[in-house]
């Protein structure tokens, strides 16, 4: 996969996430190496994953997210 491939399909990824202006975020070179590694079917190295764990074990509780096709009353 080339790497124009990759960051394609991440930006894609970001975009389906609701992440406003991918392009314009700011990234830890750790979530980006994973986050390639995982949409190229690699594995993350140990000392990637040890710091992309750290940083989601330091986040607050996930926010529950409501199905789009949902209607919001």
């Amino acid at each position: 996969m080339s790497i124009t491939k990759a960051m394609t399909l991440l930006v894609a990824e970001l975009e389906a996430g609701e992440v406003p202006q991918p392009l314009a975020q700011s990234f830890t070179l750790a979530t980006v190496w994973a986050d390639l590694a995982r949409l190229a079917g690699e594995p993350v190295p140990v000392a990637v994953a040890a710091i992309v764990g750290a940083a989601l074990d330091a986040t607050v509780e996930p926010v529950p997210t409501v199905a789009r096709w949902l209607a919001l009353d």
